[in-house]
């Protein structure tokens, strides 16, 4: 723990990895079990947002200082409290948080970078060692059971494809406002339900059309419009029946000026409307 010159403080913790020699589900080889974000919920870190919605997932295990403050949670606490709240900071990717003055955030890149962070860093690393060697293993790579009660595939990606609608309205407004510190963390959200989609294709099953939907939207509201389209096309032949969100995603292209994967797309929504009316 450490107090800045505001007296506000600041922890470092390494409460989301899995304690060593808790009974748990195995592992695949070489990696451990550490909670995370759980993406398809879109949370943001706004005034008065309940504590973030969390999942286990495996990680390999760190190899060194920098991997292992990935899995590090920063907690950040009033001036003169012993109370600490987390607001989905992780060591490695640490911005300074709203209401930090120059000195304050200084003060805080100076104990990142301390005698006292460094050991902590080792710790964490020996902590996963540890863990990793105590639990059986078992291929269960992108198993990710939910802290929530949505646990199957599905309603998981459901869920994110509303998230994803709601985030990228919000990402509209931050935009026009030209809030650039709303508007990155927005994206960072978009980005992490993106890897969580990503991490479902290998996987077969009903699932598949909603993710590539999902990936699709994910896509557009990055402005990654080749992927958007790439993803549209697959979810209008597996999912022929969500023709709106197809036609909303076209036009959407059209905007950006990607008339060549505009046509794609909507030649492909007409071809299995045309398909499923001879059926």
């Amino acid at each position: 723990m450490t107090t800045l010159p505001s007296g506000k403080r600041l922890w470092l913790s390494m409460e989301a990895i899995l304690a060593p020699g808790r009974s748990f589900y195995p592992a695949p080889e070489g990696r451990f079990w550490y909670r995370d974000v759980e993406a398809t919920r879109g949370w943001l870190p706004i005034p008065g947002a309940q504590s973030p919605p969390e999942h286990w997932r495996t990680a390999p295990v760190p190899q060194g200082r920098i991997d292992a403050a990935r899995y590090v949670r920063v907690l950040l606490g009033d001036a003169g409290s012993d109370q600490k709240e987390w607001r989905g900071d992780w060591l490695v990717a640490f911005r300074r948080p709203e209401g930090f003055s120059e000195e304050d955030w200084t003060a805080c890149l100076d104990f990142f970078g301390s005698e006292k962070a460094l050991q902590f860093l080792d710790r964490v690393i020996d902590r996963c060692h540890r863990q990793a060697g105590g639990l059986g293993t078992l291929d269960l790579e992108g198993f990710c059971p939910s802290l929530t009660s949505d646990t199957a595939l599905a309603p998981q990606l459901a869920c994110a494809a509303k998230t994803v609608e709601q985030l990228d309205l919000l990402l509209e407004t931050a935009q026009a406002m030209e809030d650039e510190a709303a508007s990155e963390e927005i994206r960072d959200r978009i980005t992490q339900v993106q890897f969580f989609v990503d991490e479902t294709m290998s996987r077969f099953g009903p699932h598949r059309g909603l993710a590539h939907r999902v990936a699709a939207a994910c896509a557009a509201s990055l402005g990654e419009h080749v992927d958007a389209a790439r993803h549209g096309c697959v979810a209008a032949e597996l999912i022929p029946e969500d023709r709106s969100f197809s036609n909303q995603l076209a036009g959407r292209l059209r905007r950006a000026g990607y008339y060549e994967e505009a046509r794609s797309l909507s030649r492909m929504v007409f071809e299995q409307r045309a398909l499923n009316s001879m059926n």
